[in-house]
């Protein structure tokens, strides 16, 4: 489990648009698969201006989160095959993150993973949406990201994402993301 501070090294999103605090679970398979999860607070800006109780969290915001975590799942993709590629085991790069969790300890990644992250920080250009929106969240729920890299191809990465609570699928379908041009 990776959080908020971590994927803040690795996302250049800050609140209130951070949409993601905490990466559960990678998985590196042939498709690998990030789950992460999201707190809908009932102090979120949003609410905040609100004079009726807490009203649904907009599907935008989840669909940004489904992105961020497709984010994530590149930027920890690709620098496992980078520690791969060096002869070094892929599961070091957790104690990597894990040494740099403390928010007033220094940042001392190693250039080739801020090369990587430098990369997949620009991916915020999403080539292609193909979702479903089944149900909304709202104040108090735990958003639960599943994010599949079903097949990259040069600089798009096609990923299969749902977004769900504990008892309802709130989107599920496809996004397809690319590296811009800086």
């Amino acid at each position: 489990m990776l959080g908020l501070n971590v994927i803040k090294q690795l996302l250049p999103h800050r609140n209130p648009f951070l949409m993601v605090d905490t990466i559960k679970e990678y998985e590196n398979n042939d498709k690998p698969i990030l789950y992460a999860e999201r707190n809908i607070s009932n102090k979120e800006p949003l609410f905040h201006f609100s004079e009726q109780p807490p009203q649904n969290w907009p599907f935008i915001y989840v669909l940004e989160g489904l992105g961020q975590s497709c984010n994530l799942l590149g930027i920890l993709r690709a620098i496992e095959l980078n520690f791969i590629s060096k002869d070094l085991d892929p599961k070091d790069m957790f104690k990597l993150f894990r040494d740099n969790a403390e928010p007033k300890k220094e940042r001392i990644l190693p250039e080739s993973t801020k090369d990587i992250i430098k990369k997949f920080a620009r991916i915020g250009m999403l080539a292609s949406v193909d979702v479903e929106i089944v149900d909304q969240a709202k104040a108090g729920d735990l958003l639960h990201y599943k994010v599949e890299q079903t097949l990259s191809y040069g600089e798009f990465y096609h990923y299969t994402v749902n977004a769900h609570t504990a008892n309802k699928t709130l989107i599920k379908g496809t996004m397809v993301g690319a590296l811009g041009a800086i």
